[in-house]
């Protein structure tokens, strides 16, 4: 997977729900991430991060994999989270 061009393939089942250490909410900006591939457009990764709390944004990730393990998906959801920090740093 491409994961810096294509969409992943999240279902929102939200199975990594509350598995981050981090705090992150990883459905959401997983959702976010793929309208942003779709469209392009940062406005609404950057405008949710503005609300969250420092230590519950993507650059916190740690990569631990707690949430990769409860994913139903092949999605490297680490990957993700510095994708979306990068977006966001931007």
């Amino acid at each position: 997977m491409k994961i810096y061009e294509d969409k992943v393939p999240c279902t929102g089942c939200k199975a990594c729900e509350g598995k981050c250490p981090s705090g992150i909410d990883i459905p959401k900006y997983l959702s976010l991430f793929n309208e942003y591939v779709e469209t392009g457009d940062a406005s609404a990764v950057i405008s949710f991060t503005k609300i969250v709390p420092e230590e519950n944004r993507p650059h916190k990730c740690i990569g631990c994999g707690t949430c990769q393990l409860a994913c139903p998906e092949p999605i490297v959801i680490w990957q993700v989270m510095g994708k979306l920090a990068n977006i966001v740093k931007g």
